[in-house]
């Protein structure tokens, strides 16, 4: 067994952790919708990230606003 290649591990790590966060804010928009905040909450919360251009949060609120928007159509 060879050594192992620690740069595609690392490349690896960093993809798990960009999903995870996405995963985390994808979760807290569909948290915030669930108590009640309108669609239009999260629409401005997306803004504001990418005005802070974080792109990960923006991906997880985005996935978030599509869910919502499908399931109630």
């Amino acid at each position: 067994m060879g050594k192992p290649n620690s740069k595609k591990l690392l490349t690896y790590l960093k993809e798990i952790q960009k999903q995870n966060e996405i995963n985390s804010y994808y979760k807290a928009a569909m948290d915030d919708h669930n108590i009640g905040h309108p669609i239009s909450f999260l629409k401005q919360m997306l803004l504001e990230m990418e005005d802070e251009e974080d792109f990960l949060a923006c991906a997880g609120i985005y996935k978030a606003i599509k869910e919502i928007e499908n399931n109630s159509e």
